[in-house]
């Protein structure tokens, strides 16, 4: 699986699928998946199985991904697509956006606020849900080892 001028990757883990999208806009704050990338996964997930999917990216979406619309035209009508993981936010937080979670991880090495944890998150994955667990190392740390589970759209 190639798209020119971007790094993908798609991975089968137990019962999900992951999908690695590169959102890079090259000297720019925002992001953009762009028409090739869009394109290929639109092939893609037409083309794949109903195993319940995972999309990850940089940039967030309605904020700072630039073809956020676009995407979501593509995946909302896609119901094996459960999930959207992003950072650029160095936020730690949980939304919902057209029946799709979207799952806004911390920041690894530093916070931009005093409020925000500065770690990892360990995710637990079935067909039907998934437990995140954030592991605070740093930062705000109060809400370590809380746990947020998310029920997958059918």
């Amino acid at each position: 699986m190639t798209v020119e001028d971007k790094c993908i990757a798609t991975v089968v883990a137990g019962p999900m699928r992951l999908i690695v999208l590169d959102s890079l806009l090259v000297d720019r704050a925002a992001g953009l998946l762009g028409r090739s990338q869009r394109t290929w996964l639109k092939t893609f997930l037409n083309a794949c199985d109903d195993r319940p999917t995972i999309l990850f990216f940089h940039h967030r979406p309605k904020i700072d991904l630039l073809d956020t619309r676009r995407l979501f035209d593509i995946i909302a009508p896609s119901t094996k697509v459960k999930a959207v993981v992003y950072g650029h936010s160095h936020k730690f937080r949980f939304s919902e956006y057209k029946g799709i979670h979207l799952v806004n991880l911390p920041a690894t090495g530093y916070n931009m606020s005093s409020r925000q944890p500065v770690g990892w998150v360990e995710a637990r994955l079935t067909e039907t849900s998934g437990q995140f667990t954030l592991h605070a190392l740093a930062g705000n740390r109060k809400l370590d080892g809380c746990t947020e589970s998310l029920y997958w759209r059918s």
